[in-house]
């Protein structure tokens, strides 16, 4: 009786989804930190140190959470932790 295992079409970052569709913001400024607790784990390690990780594309199930939700990410900012997320016209 080990974790449950995700199916193909669940991600860990639906839980982002789900918050940044929520968000009446035009704008919101997450911490590393905030991620990995609506997440409920930690990021990556990549995740705080490439700037890739954060694309705008669908490669990856985190940028199809946020992409699939109608935002981008804007600007990430390393040394503060911290990425920009802007909702899409």
């Amino acid at each position: 009786i080990g974790s449950r295992q995700r199916t193909r079409s669940e991600s860990k970052y639906d839980k982002l989804r789900t918050h940044l569709f929520n968000s009446s913001d035009a704008e919101l400024t997450l911490s590393f930190d905030a991620i990995g607790k609506i997440i409920g784990e930690p990021l990556p390690a990549s995740a705080k140190k490439l700037r890739p990780w954060w694309s705008n594309d669908y490669t990856h199930s985190q940028g199809r959470a946020w992409l699939d939700a109608g935002w981008t990410v804007s600007k990430v900012q390393f040394d503060r932790e911290e990425v920009l997320f802007v909702k899409r016209p």
